[in-house]
């Protein structure tokens, strides 16, 4: 009978991703209680995915504590970075959530702290229950699942963009870095996802997430929005002011609505203990 002995051989299984999530900052219309919970289903959904290491919320603050660092009102990139590092993770989510009219915004950038750059954005706009943005949570969690296991690519890809705007000369913002002014044609764009960024003073800014495929060129025509300032008053003074049933200040109060944008406004003054309507209109 033939003894055969067959070597063990230990096998280096690559080594998952080590990411970590930055608490939302807040722009409006939704609670900072809500703002917590969306980041935590986020976190959560990434450990669904079993595609990476999530630093844990409380690991989170307790390294930061020791550092003597705070992550509230850290809403940069170069925060988040800082972040990474002290955090000695990969890659870093960081980014905002609010509501504005109907719609709620979510804008997450995906950091990778090597090169200190954006390496996705994550853009989406919602419209209606907020408990609907659980669920975009997980489609982003599954989005960076799939970005954290995919094979790197031998050879890299490129595409071209071209952007016109009205108006002209609106400053162009690629991933965070500004490449120029309308109208710009760009080339060897490495295919995937960007982060598009459209600016020029005394308009609304556009921000949307474009596609770069292999050999094409992504053309973009935008009409900027025009920013108006609103100015609210009344007689008497004092009166709290609702916007889509949102409080947003007493009057006189000034606020800056874009172009064409539509709003209910409603205009409230407490009477002894009764809360007396003063005017109720709609803007447009």
């Amino acid at each position: 009978m033939l003894d055969l002995k067959v070597p063990l051989v230990a096998i280096d299984l690559p080594e998952k991703m080590k990411i970590a999530v930055l608490d939302f900052s807040n722009t409006g219309g939704i609670s900072n209680e809500e703002s917590v919970t969306l980041t935590n289903r986020l976190r959560s959904m990434l450990v669904r995915t079993n595609s990476m290491v999530v630093l844990e919320r409380g690991k989170m603050e307790e390294i930061l504590g020791e550092q003597g660092f705070q992550q509230t009102g850290c809403t940069s990139t170069e925060c988040a970075v800082e972040v990474g590092r002290l955090l000695n993770v990969q890659k870093m989510v960081s980014g905002s959530i609010g509501r504005i009219g109907e719609t709620y915004t979510i804008d997450l950038s995906l950091i990778d702290i090597a090169t200190a750059a954006i390496e996705q954005s994550f853009i989406r706009d919602y419209k209606g229950a907020i408990d609907g943005l659980l669920k975009e949570m997980e489609t982003v969690a599954n989005q960076i699942a799939r970005l954290g296991t995919a094979p790197k690519e031998e050879v890299e890809t490129f595409g071209a963009l071209e952007i016109k705007t009205d108006p002209k000369k609106a400053a162009i913002i690629l991933d965070g870095t500004a490449v120029g002014d309308s109208p710009l044609s760009l080339a060897q764009i490495k295919s995937g996802f960007h982060r598009l960024e459209i600016r020029t003073a005394g308009y609304a800014p556009e921000i949307k997430e474009i596609e770069i495929k292999k050999g094409e060129i992504n053309r973009q025509n935008i009409k900027l929005l025009k920013i108006f300032k609103l100015q609210i008053k009344s007689d008497p003074e004092k009166a709290d002011i609702y916007i889509e049933n949102q409080k947003i200040g007493v009057t006189p109060f000034e606020h800056n609505v874009k172009e064409n944008m539509k709003l209910t406004l409603q205009l409230k003054k407490e009477n002894g203990k009764r809360k007396q309507n003063l005017k109720k209109a709609a803007i447009s």
